[in-house]
Parts: structure tokens; C-alpha cells; sequence
């Protein structure tokens, strides 16, 4: 099934989307500094669980979740 909205993108147009840190979009770029926030906010806090909020934040960087797929696929091509 093909959708008319996306389009196919070159490998350095590619490039260029994954090779910054911080998301694109604003929406993105506030749930990302809020989770870092409350991440950061776990240091000081009681609870300590916080500190998860992290990880989540990094969800949203493009550069590193393109990070992640590249290793990841390097280690299942290597299987």
C-alpha cells in the first residue's frame, strides 16, 4: 500500500535528517526537553526512577535513534 504523503528520500537527504541531535519539529523538541527535565529532576529528588526519563528523552533525537538502527542492523547482518 502506497501512501501519496510520503516520499521516497535519498540516502543524503537521509543524511542530513538523522545527523542532528535535537528534533525537528517543536512539539518534538518540548516533550524532549521535558523528559530531560524530569530525568534531571530524578538527581535531586527521593525518586530516583526518575532518572529513566533519559532514555526516554532520547527517543526523540533522530541522530541517535539512527545510531541505534545502524548498530543494530550491523549486528544482524553479521548473524
Amino acid at each position: 500500500m502506497d501512501n501519496e504523503n510520503e516520499k521516497e528520500m535519498t540516502p543524503e537527504e537521509a543524511g542530513k535528517a538523522l545527523s542532528t541531535w535535537l528534533p525537528v519539529d517543536n512539539v518534538s523538541r518540548i516533550f524532549m526537553l521535558c523528559f530531560f527535565l524530569i530525568g534531571f529532576l530524578g538527581f535531586f529528588t527521593p525518586y530516583e526512577w526518575l532518572v529513566w526519563s533519559f532514555l526516554i528523552a532520547g527517543i526523540f533525537s533522530p541522530r541517535l535513534m539512527g545510531e541505534i538502527t545502524l548498530k543494530l542492523g550491523q549486528m544482524n547482518r553479521n548473524k
